[in-house]
């Protein structure tokens, strides 16, 4: 990636008449993004929600940790927002769209409107147009019926001592083996990411090539934009997580975060919370002294489900954009905006740089350039290590609290 950046770079000030030779690199990779968001957060999210099928045996448990999962990514994105605000990053750049913030206005829908159209009447328009919000809220609904419908089958097989084969049982484990595959592919996608952005800053590059000062200004926002995130990753991790694991968990918040250090530079180096899991699971375990029982269940769920600094960085990355091409967001799209990062946080694949994935369809649904990405994939991949260390490090958080809430006695 660094690499590609530096030659892009190059490319666009030095060749800047054969751009068109290289920025279809750029354009292609982009398609590919959007090619495989929707069916990959369709079955991610179906996936995500029959995984919990038994939960109906863990009683209060599931519940409190679907709970605390959202209600930690919620104080992410508020935190997010609120650093953005401080900060401004990408503000006084303007680099030129052919949109503007009338226009972004124009295609806001009212409040009863959005509410209205979350709730397909046609699901398959819905794939079609690429409007994540009733993809979403379908997804949601459909994994949790298909877990009803799972129930039924169940109850009623026991009743009548049948084994045969469970048709829902076996709907389940489609959506499952889709969501392995459609992992896969974007995996194959983000390989080719060097190539994409190698197209995408060679293009930016020899548009701005002539005029230093928006180069200088870019460059300015671009550090802005770090620093706004490592701080608001920085305090969710040592001042949001530490208040709520002393307040609810009554544990030691500066204990848990030595105890956790092997676990945060793991997931630092490795920018993959599935890739950390077993670390995490043995350490939490072994160190904290929270149950099997408990911690098999709350921390590969958090694998899925709770990202909290994959919810930071997409509302930083979605906002700073915005900055960057002069358009002011209304408090309705700014509310769009946290709905939609709340939704498809739970649909990011955690692998590395996964969350690029999700932001360009946020990008779409608030009404923004997709191209957008380009601006912040120079930057992205110690960013992406940052968010994945906060991620992992949040369910760790959570599966101490859960623990405490069950009576358990820990180490901290």
């Amino acid at each position: 990636i660094l690499a590609a950046i530096g030659f892009g770079i190059i490319f666009g000030i030095v060749l800047p008449d054969y751009i068109g030779y290289v920025d279809w690199m750029g354009e292609l990779f982009l398609r590919l993004l959007k090619m495989v968001v929707i069916p990959m957060i369709f079955c991610a999210l179906v996936s995500a929600i029959t995984g919990i099928k038994e939960e109906g045996k863990l009683g209060i448990l599931g519940i409190k940790t679907v709970l605390l999962y959202f209600f930690t990514t919620l104080f992410a994105v508020f935190t997010a927002l609120f650093f953005v605000g401080i900060f401004q990053p990408g503000t006084g750049i303007a680099i030129p769209s052919d949109l503007t913030a009338d226009d972004i206005t124009s295609q806001a829908k009212s409040l009863r409107e959005t509410l209205l159209h979350i709730f397909p009447d046609n699901p398959f328009a819905a794939f079609a147009n690429a409007n994540m919000l009733p993809i979403v809220v379908f997804a949601i609904l459909f994994g949790i019926f298909l877990t009803r419908s799972w129930r039924q089958e169940c109850l009623s097989a026991e009743k009548s001592r049948q084994e045969s084969v469970n048709p829902v049982e076996t709907l389940i484990q489609v959506f499952e083996g889709g969501n392995r595959v459609f992992l896969k592919m974007t995996v194959f996608v983000i390989m080719l990411a060097p190539f994409g952005v190698f197209g995408i800053i060679a293009e930016n590059t020899a548009r701005f090539a002539g005029d230093t000062e928006m180069l200088a200004q870019l460059g300015r926002g671009l550090g802005l934009h770090c620093i706004t995130v490592v701080t608001g990753l920085a305090f969710h991790l040592l001042i949001t997580l530490s208040v709520l694991l002393w307040f609810f968990g009554r544990c030691n918040p500066y204990r848990h975060l030595l105890n956790m250090s092997s676990v945060i530079l793991t997931a630092f180096s490795t920018d993959s919370s599935n890739a950390t899991l077993p670390v995490t699971l043995e350490e939490v375990m072994k160190k904290d002294g929270v149950s099997e029982k408990v911690a098999g269940f709350v921390l590969p769920l958090g694998a899925t489900l709770n990202m909290n600094g994959t919810a930071l960085y997409e509302c930083a990355v979605v906002l700073f954009i915005a900055n960057a091409y002069g358009i002011e967001l209304t408090l309705f799209q700014q509310f769009i905006t946290v709905l939609m990062v709340l939704l498809t946080a739970v649909g990011t694949a955690g692998i590395p740089m996964g969350s690029i994935v999700m932001i360009g369809i946020i990008l779409h649904t608030v009404g923004l350039p997709p191209e957008g990405i380009g601006l912040v994939l120079a930057v992205d991949r110690p960013l992406d290590m940052c968010r994945t260390a906060l991620n992992v490090y949040s369910d760790t958080c959570c599966a101490a609290i859960i623990a405490k809430t069950e009576g358990e006695k820990l180490q901290i």
